[in-house]
């Protein structure tokens, strides 16, 4: 019995920590945060919530427009809102990113690391008067009262709700298209390809995560993984690129990181093939369990 107790305890727990009025005041807990300094992890965890509050609002908008012919502004207000903050931030991360990546790459003696980190530098300073620019326009008052009204319509929409299957199933589908065009890609359409497949696992990733919580408990970190490696390919091909464009570092040099890029990237890749061709592959056990 105290067992009993306890799991529907945890259970009551982990709902409070993951619904929607969770996650939007979590936002405004993070723009506190990041806007102290804009170091890496604030940055980073502001535009998860941001990310998180966006995609519940784009599963809930969709349920909220099929129970009610009228559907509700303020999903559309919300989700502008966070898009905006979000996309002003991302080039601050991205750049955070490299600059982390070039540390996990080379010592700090290395030519090439030292030229693009001075120029990685003074685009961070640039970019952080630009995200707390952004910060300073969104308007916290406006989103606390969005928190109230659209985590009452919200809770109408239990976890596991057959409109929330359904959701997966059709981002399943788009993402396992996705994942057949990037096996067969080869060259420049190769990274293309991944960093959609990326887009596709994501957005099936957060319907599992915000919306089936049993289905989430079994994939949720399998899922999280093969984002992360589809993700550090996509980081490991937008550090290429900077070394291309970089002026003013030895062309001998300059090979030798695409050389080692190319060899961390690669080993990524063989990690996903391995876990998500052939037989052993999870494609079909997910869409078996969402069509139950």
């Amino acid at each position: 019995m105290v067992k009993t107790h306890r799991t529907r305890k945890g259970n009551q727990a982990r709902a409070a920590r993951a619904g929607l009025a969770y996650w939007m005041r979590r936002v405004l807990k993070e723009c506190a945060r990041a806007g102290r300094r804009f170091d890496e992890d604030a940055v980073h965890d502001l535009r998860v919530a941001l990310r998180r509050c966006r995609t519940m609002a784009d599963g809930l908008a969709r349920a909220d427009g099929l129970a009610r012919a009228d559907g509700d502004a303020r999903w559309r207000r919300m989700k502008r809102a966070g898009r905006r903050l979000f996309r002003r931030l991302g080039g601050l991360r991205d750049t955070q990113v490299m600059l982390t990546w070039t540390a996990r790459l080379a010592p700090a003696t290395d030519a090439v690391r030292r030229r693009l980190n001075g120029a990685l530098a003074t685009r961070v300073r640039e970019q952080k008067r630009g995200a707390a620019a952004a910060l300073r326009k969104f308007d916290r008052a406006r989103w606390r009262r969005w928190t109230v009204g659209l985590d009452a319509r919200a809770r109408r929409f239990p976890p596991g709700s057959g409109v929330f299957r359904q959701m997966a199933l059709a981002h399943l589908r788009d993402a396992y298209a996705l994942h057949r065009r990037a096996i067969a890609s080869r060259g420049r359409d190769s990274g293309i390809a991944y960093h959609q497949l990326r887009i596709g696992l994501k957005r099936f990733r957060y319907v599992v995560e915000n919306f089936l919580p049993r289905y989430h408990r079994q994939w949720g970190r399998e899922l999280k993984h093969l984002q992360d490696l589809l993700g550090e390919v996509h980081d490991l091909d937008v550090l290429g690129q900077e070394i291309r464009k970089l002026r003013g570092a030895r062309a001998a040099d300059k090979a030798h990181w695409r050389k080692r890029i190319a060899a961390e990237r690669k080993s990524r890749l063989a990690e996903y093939h391995a876990r998500m061709t052939g037989r052993a592959a999870p494609w079909r056990a997910w869409r078996r369990a969402l069509m139950v």
